[in-house]
């Protein structure tokens, strides 16, 4: 396991695996494999890093079946994996876990690591989930159904945070007491298409329900419409 793999692992992060149903080793041709994740990596204004994060100036991984790339800077540091079989995985760190690196102020200051969820994270990152797979699933894969397994690790004891510009909230309100959050769903390619950003707002309210918390459906696309 590499360097930047441990890291992740060693904090609070994300485990995303999206895969077609059906599995077939050879589903995609090695030489498309980048250009289909250029053509569908989503782009937002809050997360500008990119999902998945592809940096041109410097060579990608390449293995047998898949390509891949691990990025690490400042509270920003993932790996990811797409496979010839349509798979694509992802690690990615928990944005407030790395706010203690050198070299990044927050507005609050100091924050340790592995004490809060960040409601914003919670929301943007199961809307570019979701609307990844949504673009994979109409791609060159050609798959009519989804997996989309996801695992929110290392949640310990946290709290809730809402961190938005001029916002400092749910210090101690709402916590969960649970080590994992594990969501998996398998979902048509119809159903992506149309309802990406609903079922997105569903499996963020699954998560903030282990936190005691039912924020309002305007609340939560407020948020959402911040991509």
């Amino acid at each position: 396991m590499s360097q930047i793999m441990n890291k992740i692992r060693s904090r609070g992060y994300w485990r995303i695996v999206i895969r077609p149903d059906k599995f077939l080793q050879d589903r995609i041709k090695y030489s498309d494999l980048l250009p289909i994740l250029q053509r569908i990596s989503v782009q937002t204004a809050s997360m500008s890093i990119g999902f998945p994060h592809i940096d041109p100036s410097r060579p990608l991984i390449r293995k047998l079946k898949w390509i891949g790339d691990e990025f690490d800077f400042l509270e920003l540091v993932e790996a990811w994996r797409f496979y010839q079989s349509g798979q694509f995985a992802r690690r990615s760190a928990m944005w407030l876990d790395w706010q203690d690196q050198p070299g990044w102020v927050t507005a609050q200051g100091e924050r340790k690591p592995e004490v809060a969820l960040s409601i914003s994270e919670i929301v943007l990152r199961f809307t570019e989930i979701y609307e990844f797979a949504a673009r994979l699933a109409l791609s060159e894969i050609n798959t009519q159904r989804l997996c989309i397994d996801i695992t929110v690790c290392n949640l310990g004891k946290r709290f809730l945070f809402d961190g938005r510009q001029g916002r400092v909230g749910f210090v101690t309100k709402y916590r969960a007491d649970i080590a994992e959050f594990p969501h998996e769903q398998h979902v048509s390619q119809q159903a992506l298409i149309s309802e990406a950003k609903e079922l997105a707002l569903d499996a963020s309210r699954e998560l903030f329900s282990r936190f005691a918390w039912n924020p309002s459906q305007d609340f939560l696309q407020t948020i959402q419409a911040r991509e």
